[in-house]
C-alpha cells in the first residue's frame, strides 16, 4: 500500500478498533467513572496502531525537509573527519 494511503486506512482501522472496544469502567469508591478496563489484545491493537500513526507523521515531517544529497564515499568521509574530532 502507498505511504501516502497509510494515514486514511490506519484512522479507520483505529475508529473502527475504538467503536468495538469491549471494555469495563472503573469506579472510585464515590461512583465516579475513574478508568476503563480493556481486553489485553484491544489494547496491544491500539497501542500498535497509534505507535504506526506516529511514524507515519515522523516520515511526513522528514518528507517536508529539503534534502541535499551526497555519494556515499564522501559521506563516508565526511563521518570519518568528524569521528577523528
Amino acid at each position: 500500500m502507498p505511504k501516502y494511503l497509510l494515514p486514511i486506512f490506519n484512522k479507520f482501522e483505529f475508529v473502527h478498533l475504538i467503536m468495538s472496544i469491549t471494555g469495563q469502567i472503573v469506579k472510585n469508591k464515590n461512583g465516579k467513572s475513574v478508568a476503563i478496563q480493556i481486553p489485553i489484545n484491544q489494547y496491544k491493537k491500539l497501542l500498535s496502531l497509534a505507535e504506526e500513526m506516529e511514524d507515519i507523521k515522523s516520515f511526513d515531517k522528514a518528507m517536508k525537509r529539503k534534502h541535499k544529497f551526497i555519494p556515499f564515499q564522501q559521506a563516508v568521509k565526511e563521518l570519518k573527519v568528524k569521528r577523528k574530532k
